[in-house]
């Protein structure tokens, strides 16, 4: 998939901390998966930082956050949120799982699955494999993207499959 045209923002969220989020156009979709390769680098702040996939993106505009995100916290543990920003003012976990070893550094292979109202989050790296899901329809629909907070992060691999394999 080519994400020349997406859009970079630099996103205050809730706390005012800085994230940086690429979300490729604003195509909705319904069912997708996408997969990331990604490296967490520095850590601004060790109980912030996270870096992942952005699931049914229903917002695009400045300081509106509306998507669920499924993320590898740099504390050690896969992440799955709810954010819907303006109307509630911190994002909602829905689901988490820790994850043995270091975070910072190494390289992980992250997951997030879109199908009907089953979110699903994980990575296939980590020793033994880690996933979270959930049943939820907030948001039905939505677009997909990437998003660092609190940390560098590098993204390399990403693939978008619609119908999800």
């Amino acid at each position: 998939i080519d994400v020349s045209g997406g859009v970079l923002w630099l996103t205050p969220d809730f706390a005012g901390d800085v994230g940086i989020d690429l979300r490729p156009g604003t195509r909705p979709e319904v069912d997708y998966r996408v997969e990331a390769r990604l490296v967490i680098g520095i850590v601004e702040d060790p109980t912030l930082a996270s870096a992942g996939i952005l699931l049914r993106v229903g917002q695009m505009m400045r300081q509106e956050n509306r998507y669920y995100y499924c993320a590898l916290l740099a504390s050690g543990a896969v992440s799955l949120d709810l954010y819907d920003n303006p109307a509630r003012t911190s994002p909602v976990q829905l689901a988490s799982a820790p994850i043995a070893g270091t975070v910072p550094g190494f390289t992980f292979d992250l997951y997030g699955i879109a199908l009907g109202n089953r979110i699903r989050c994980g990575t296939t790296s980590a020793v033994p494999p880690v996933e979270v899901s959930v049943t939820d329809s907030f948001y039905p629909t939505g677009s997909w993207g990437l998003r660092a907070l609190e940390a560098s992060a590098t993204f390399d691999s990403v693939r978008v499959y619609s119908p999800p394999p």
